[in-house]
């Protein structure tokens, strides 16, 4: 097969083993509810970010993580909020070659995050050191982030184990989809001559995206925080981990949200592009 290699920085650590008192589809410790039984996402997919300028933040457990679940708020509530994934990056002391996305939800779901507007990431920040610096953070943006728990509660569940073999692999997947985005870890990123991304057995799991659904039997579709930022995998993708998202409303918002985006016009329909070129191929 001919193929055009454009590796990426590394960001995903894989976790040595899914400990015993970590969450798994199936296991009926956390409440859930279908949220689109399709298991379709891209229309509700937020503004895509990107996680590295002139320079690797090696955050991809963080940016593709926070954007499924600005996805799932967006879908279940019909918000459009946009978290700082500088803020828990700073707070965890990540730097590259990455981190594991099961840590970095776990100190979420304890402590937080603050709208995007308090703590941006775009070209104006010129170093890895000053997108790092931890004096960037205020108490104001500690506020922010304590106001995120009062009214909202997240969690998360792994979606399969090492011992799954690719077939229950792509049926609990799909399974997973019909409630949330599905965090997958891939090979970053080996293109084919016909635009789908695949890779070899062998190849090690090196970054963290999200899976916003699928064409059973023929690919599934990515949303990505590199370019192209919507991607499709070849069916039988062996991901090697995978990510369930939950998302409640606590109560009112608190007088700093909702964070909101400004609307995309009706000219641009950005989406039906997207869907355009999925129908493409």
């Amino acid at each position: 097969m001919n193929e055009k290699n454009n590796l990426i920085g590394h960001g995903f650590i894989a976790p040595d083993v899914i400990l015993i008192d970590e969450y798994v589809l199936g296991d009926a410790q956390i409440d859930t509810k279908i949220v689109q039984d399709d298991g379709q996402w891209v229309d509700y997919a937020p503004v895509f970010e990107r996680q590295a300028y002139e320079y690797e933040t090696a955050g991809c457990a963080l940016y593709n993580s926070l954007q499924a679940i600005e996805t799932l708020q967006k879908r279940k509530y019909h918000t459009n909020f946009d978290y700082a994934e500088r803020y828990p990056y700073i707070k965890l002391g990540i730097k590259p070659p990455g981190s594991n996305p099961h840590t970095n939800l776990e100190w979420m779901r304890k402590n937080g995050i603050p709208p995007e507007s308090m703590l941006p990431f775009n070209e104006s920040i010129t170093t890895w050191e000053e997108y790092a610096d931890v004096n960037a953070i205020t108490p104001q943006i500690d506020e922010a982030a304590k106001q995120f728990l009062q009214e909202w509660k997240i969690n998360h569940d792994w979606v399969f184990k090492s011992e799954h073999i690719l077939k229950e692999k792509q049926e609990r997947i799909m399974e997973a989809l019909r409630y949330s985005p599905v965090g997958v870890s891939v090979f970053g990123w080996r293109e084919n001559d016909s635009g789908f991304y695949w890779k070899y057995p062998n190849d090690n799991d090196q970054h963290w995206t999200s899976c916003v659904g699928y064409e059973k039997g023929q690919y599934w579709i990515i949303a990505d925080s590199y370019e192209p930022y919507i991607k499709k995998l070849v069916w039988d993708y062996n991901f090697g981990f995978a990510k369930r998202y939950f998302i409640e409303r606590l109560s009112a918002p608190a007088p700093m949200y909702p964070i909101t985006l400004p609307p995309i016009s009706s000219k641009v329909s950005f989406w039906n592009k997207i869907k355009q070129s999925l129908c493409a191929h």
